[in-house]
This record gives structure tokens, C-alpha cells and sequence, in this order.
């Protein structure tokens, strides 16, 4: 059978993968919400947008002829890889979710686990704070409430429109990041809080370590709530799935 692969993106892991099927000439597809602009990787197969829900993604699966899809989207994208699960149980296409090991709290970790957003602007209250609001773009509405604080954001792309803070910086980066630059960026902007969600994986994990050494708290998102099929962290599990 003539094996064609559907990879949701979005991550490292998927860029790592999808660069993997482009080296051993898989035929193979990596597919961007198109969130952020740019996209760094130019040179691997691609598509960027939405399917259009379920049923979007269901006609682009038997177009295509896919016969293999691989969720290495972003923990917190759960909404599309709900609709990616029904669609290929709907279709009876084998999926595998290539996922980010979570974070973890070790010792002399300062964390203030909260279960979404929301609960997360609880510790917002009160007297002005400086804060690295390390959550990427998507959510800072949850905040908007809150515009007494000073706010360090750290974006792969500004986007002016959709920060609306009056106090703010915004450093534009993309990961990995390394220990180092993080306790430097902490005491620089004399960070006392940094909000973060629990996105796992090695790439922003510096962030932790920095807030750890300085003592500062960290409130942790926790993930939403994850489908139900096979979860592999390396992408050699991934290639022994798909044989």
C-alpha cells in the first residue's frame, strides 16, 4: 500500500518529524494553522490554515488519499486534534499522537498550578506586578482585565493589534531558549511572576530553570484535556508505527 502522511503541526517535534519524512522521501504533508505568519521551515511539504471543522478535514483526508495522520500538534490545540480523532475514526485511518512529555515540579520549585486561563488571573490581583507572561499570543485576552502589571511577552512575531497592554515589552525569538538568557531576561526586567503554560518539551524548559534558580513563583497552566489514542515521544516510535 502507498503510504501518504498527514502531520498536524505547529511544534518542534512536528518540524523534526516532517524534516525526517522529507529525508527519507516519505510522501508526507505538514499541515500549519496559520497563527503565526511566518513559517521557518520552507523547504517541507506543507499546507497553512484551518480544514473547516470535522467535516473539512474528513474531505481533505479522502482527496488526498491520506493514509496515515500523525497529531504532533501543540498540547494546547486540543480542539483540532479532537476534530483530527473523529475525522479518522470516522474514516478508519490510523492516527498516532507524537506528543511533548509534560513539565514536572522538582525541587525548589516555586509552582502555582492552576487548572486553565481563567484561574490563572486569580493571582492578578492587587498591587501592580512584573510579570513574563510566557503564553504565546493566541490567549492575552485573558488578561486584558489586568493592564495594571508590567508584562514581558516573548512572541515569534508581534503583532500590534492583538497586545493591548499600556506597560509592556515584547522580545521577538523563537526557541529553543537557553538557561543562561532566561536568569539574564529575569532580573533585567526584574521579573516577580511568570505565568507559562505547561507546553512540555525541551525548548522553552529554560524558562523554568531561570525562574527556579532566581526563586521566583511560576504559575503553571495546566493542559486541557487530551484525546484517547497512542501517545509516542520520539519519532522513531513514530516510524516503527507507520512500518
Amino acid at each position: 500500500m502507498i503510504k501518504k502522511i498527514l502531520i498536524i503541526g505547529g511544534t518542534q517535534e512536528a518540524n523534526k518529524l516532517a524534516e525526517i519524512f522529507h529525508n527519507y522521501n516519505y510522501d508526507y504533508i505538514i499541515s500549519y494553522a496559520g497563527i503565526v505568519n511566518k513559517v521557518f521551515e520552507k523547504g517541507l511539504k506543507k499546507r497553512i490554515g484551518g480544514f473547516g471543522g470535522k467535516n473539512g478535514l474528513i474531505d481533505y483526508i479522502e482527496k488526498n488519499k491520506v493514509t496515515h495522520v500523525v497529531d504532533a500538534s501543540h498540547p494546547f490545540s486540543n480542539k483540532i486534534s479532537h476534530n483530527t480523532v473523529y475525522a479518522c475514526r470516522s474514516l478508519n485511518i490510523p492516527i498516532i499522537n507524537f506528543a511533548r512529555k509534560p513539565w514536572y515540579k522538582c525541587k525548589n520549585d516555586n509552582w502555582i498550578r492552576v487548572k486553565n486561563f481563567k484561574e490563572s488571573t486569580r493571582y492578578l490581583t492587587g498591587n501592580p506586578k512584573r510579570i513574563f507572561l510566557a503564553i504565546g499570543l493566541k490567549n492575552l485576552g485573558f488578561y486584558k482585565d489586568y493592564s495594571h502589571h508590567f508584562y514581558l511577552l516573548r512572541l515569534i512575531e508581534k503583532r500590534n493589534r492583538l497586545i493591548f497592554f499600556p506597560n509592556y515589552k515584547c522580545i521577538i525569538s523563537k526557541g529553543p531558549f537557553l538557561v543562561n538568557e532566561d536568569i539574564a531576561i529575569l532580573k533585567k526586567y526584574k521579573i516577580d511572576m511568570v505565568i507559562t503554560k505547561n507546553s512540555g518539551g525541551k525548548g522553552a524548559y529554560s524558562k523554568i530553570i531561570a525562574a527556579r534558580e532566581l526563586q521566583i513563583p511560576i504559575v503553571v497552566i495546566s493542559r486541557p484535556r487530551g484525546t484517547s489514542i497512542k501517545k509516542v515521544y520520539d519519532s522513531n516510535s513514530v516510524l516503527e508505527w507507520i512500518g
